[in-house]
């Protein structure tokens, strides 16, 4: 099992096009490909030290240079990310 340490949150990271139900709104600047919003993950553990209000299970968007990776399967990615790196919570 992976935890999260001091004020970081651990994310298995998603793809926006796999999203499932609901819109997602594109941002003004979506042409500008260093910018682009286009992955979002799933909160998997939240440090101790974070203050933001998410839970476990919240969908987070975040640009896809932000976070460290720390581990790639063939099929999943995780990303260890500050809160000051993440752009918004996905509501249903």
């Amino acid at each position: 099992m992976i935890k999260a340490v001091r004020d970081m949150v651990l994310l298995k990271v998603h793809h926006l096009e796999t999203m499932k139900g609901g819109d997602v709104i594109v941002p003004d600047f979506a042409g500008s490909k260093q910018n682009v919003m286009d992955y979002y993950g799933e909160v998997i553990d939240i440090g101790p030290e974070c203050t933001l209000e998410i839970s476990v299970g919240d969908n987070l968007i975040f640009q896809r240079n932000e976070g460290h990776k720390i581990l790639t399967t063939e099929w999943e990615e995780y990303v260890s990310i500050q809160p000051k790196r993440i752009d918004g919570v996905i509501h249903d």
